[in-house]
């Protein structure tokens, strides 16, 4: 599943899935699948109202061989047993905290295996599994959910330890406790004290741009001095069509009148293989980098002009990589298909910037469209 915020189709579809093969499922991704379904509780393992996470655990009072980790998953908070057809009606405490959180559905409840007081990995007697099976089997819940109190705790500070554990996860889910992209950060050059910069903080041109795309290629960045190879793969993956760098590209620079030679002054510019210039701008080989995006699309092409979000986020991006001792100049490469025909007042695109005067497709992408970083 994507980051995006999921659908209620498709939020109906994975309940019923979870709900019909939760052995399918593994049970750090179940509790992570589940936290995605309803975004907004308090973290599972934390320091919150367990009625405010996103699933509740038990332990299956049973002595059989577990088929898989988790036995059970109901979504909607009901934990009906298989023994009667009547349903067991909820202890008052817990109905109470399950009245508002997420609706009428419930808070869902996960009987797991592998873990707990009772159950096929039980650590007391098996005795208190057995006895907590046959008071089920006649409608008494009561030792069961008293010791459910103890199991919620113990297997969601299990989910706590390993997702501590693996810090990707906490990366993927955006969480306050990100030790990895904190790190990362620092390692890129966004060390700690500057504000991260995420997806929805970048919401206006005026804003930089998403950090991941840094952190993504965080070895490429590490080093001091950067390479073009390293500003070629980050803008190739952060844009998603090819490009390609070009070093040491000429470019002409106007000399300030301060700087330039003139007869009869007594200085260095005056001094022949030491500052002497003939006229008033210099070549030089090695201030110039070139940068050539695409071919792309028109909707792409469109959204990196200047005075887009998107035109900002690619010279931050631009910027950071390459530094301020080089001069960048980025030059947009249109899809020759895509070029669109110019007509009086039909928008077909800026002046200067996207039009063109044609009469047939292009035999090969324009790459007129160019500005400098």
């Amino acid at each position: 599943m994507s980051e995006a915020t999921l659908d209620a189709a498709a939020v109906d579809a994975l309940v019923e899935r979870i709900e019909a093969t939760p052995g399918a499922f593994e049970f750090a991704q179940l509790v992570r699948l589940l936290a995605r379904v309803h975004p907004g509780c308090t973290a599972v393992g934390g320091f919150g109202d367990p009625a405010d996470e996103a699933v509740r655990f038990g332990a299956h009072p049973s002595l059989a061989f577990p088929p898989g980790d988790v036995q059970r998953v109901f979504a909607s908070g009901e934990r009906p047993e298989p023994t009667d057809t009547m349903p067991v009606v909820p202890l008052p405490v817990r109905r109470a905290n399950r009245i508002g959180m997420r609706g009428a559905g419930g808070q869902p409840f996960m009987e797991v295996n592998f873990l707990g007081l009772i159950g096929p990995a039980g650590v007391l007697p098996k005795m208190y599994t057995q006895y907590a099976a046959e008071r089920v089997a006649v409608r008494d819940t009561a030792l069961r959910d008293f010791l459910d109190l103890f199991h919620h705790r113990l297997i969601s500070l299990f989910y706590r330890a390993w997702r501590v554990c693996r810090p990707h996860v906490a990366a993927g889910e955006g969480a306050d406790d990100d030790i990895l992209s904190e790190r990362l950060r620092s390692v890129v050059g966004l060390g700690i004290g500057i504000p991260a910069r995420t997806a929805a903080t970048a919401a206006s041109p005026s804003t930089a741009f998403d950090d991941s795309v840094l952190l993504r290629h965080a070895a490429l960045l590490a080093p001091h001095a950067r390479s073009a190879s390293a500003l070629k793969q980050l803008l190739s993956s952060y844009l998603q069509v090819p490009c390609k760098v070009e070093e040491f590209v000429p470019a002409w620079y106007r000399l300030a009148p301060g700087t330039q030679c003139a007869l009869g002054e007594d200085d260095d510019t005056t001094v022949l293989g030491l500052g002497t210039v003939v006229g008033d701008a210099v070549l030089d080989h090695g201030a110039r980098a070139r940068v050539r995006i695409g071919p792309m699309s028109r909707t792409m092409f469109d959204g990196l002009l200047p005075g887009t979000r998107g035109h900002e986020n690619l010279k931050s991006i631009v910027r950071f990589v390459a530094g301020d001792a080089v001069e960048v100049e980025v030059c947009l490469l249109l899809e020759r298909r895509a070029v669109p025909a110019t007509v009086l007042g039909m928008g077909s695109g800026k002046l200067g910037w996207g039009t063109w005067l044609r009469t047939r497709v292009p035999s090969r992408d324009p790459d007129d469209t160019s500005f400098l970083f």
